[in-house]
C-alpha cells in the first residue's frame, strides 16, 4: 500500500502516459514540467519549514540544498552566499533571492548556525578546556570580538557569562535579541 504522496505522483504519471499519443508536444512538455515540479514538491515539502505556499517547488528545493549545505559546512570560516551558491549550482543574486522569498537572509542563517554550535559547545563538558576563542574560530568565527557581540546580541550575555552559568541559562532559545534566523524572521540586517 503506497502513500497518499505516492498515489498522487502515480496517477499523475499514468494520466500522462496513458494520454501521450493525445497530448500535442507543447501540452507534452508542460506536463513533463509540471510532473517534475509535482516530483521536487514531493520530496521537500515535508521538511522544508521556510517555503511559503505561493512558491515553485524548484525554488524551494534550492534553498534546501542551501540550508542544507551550510547546516553542513556552517563551521568553514571561508562559507559565504559566493561558496554557497557555487555548491549548489546557481548564482548568488539567485541565492540571496530564493532566502529572502522565505523571508531568511543567508549571512543571518550562517552566523545562526554558528552560534547555535557555539552554545552548545560552550555548555558541553567536553569542551570545557577550550577557550571561548578556540570555540569562535572552531566554528568558523574569524575574529573573537565580533563573535562575542554576536552571541551577547542572540543570547543576552557574554559567551563567558553563558558558559559559566549554564544551571541559569541553558534553556536560552534561538530568536533572542535581533537574530530571528531559527524562529523563521530575519530580522537583523548589520553584521
Amino acid at each position: 500500500e503506497s502513500s497518499p504522496r505516492g498515489q498522487l505522483l502515480a496517477n499523475f504519471a499514468k494520466y500522462m502516459t496513458d494520454g501521450i499519443t493525445g497530448w500535442s508536444e507543447t501540452e507534452t512538455i508542460s506536463l513533463r514540467e509540471q510532473l517534475l515540479d509535482l516530483i521536487v514538491l514531493l520530496m521537500v515539502s515535508e521538511k522544508n519549514c521556510y517555503s511559503p505556499a505561493y512558491e515553485t517547488s524548484v525554488r524551494s528545493a534550492h534553498r534546501e540544498r542551501a540550508i542544507t549545505y551550510i547546516k553542513h559546512n556552517h563551521c568553514n570560516p571561508n562559507l559565504n552566499p559566493k561558496s554557497i551558491a557555487a555548491a549548489c549550482g546557481i548564482s548568488v543574486n539567485y541565492l540571496h533571492k530564493i532566502f529572502q522569498a522565505a523571508n531568511l537572509q543567508v549571512e543571518q542563517y550562517i552566523y545562526s548556525r554558528r552560534l547555535e554550535t557555539c552554545k552548545n559547545l560552550l555548555l558541553d563538558p567536553l569542551h570545557k578546556d577550550e577557550t571561548v576563542q578556540q570555540i569562535a574560530y572552531k566554528t568558523g568565527f574569524s575574529h573573537p570580538s565580533h563573535f562575542s557581540r554576536v552571541f551577547k546580541e542572540k543570547f543576552g550575555m557574554s559567551p563567558k557569562e553563558f558558559r559559566y552559568s549554564p544551571g541559569k541559562f541553558s534553556d536560552v532559545t534561538a530568536g533572542q535579541a535581533g537574530f530571528g534566523i531559527l524562529s523563521g524572521a530575519a530580522t537583523r540586517t548589520n553584521q
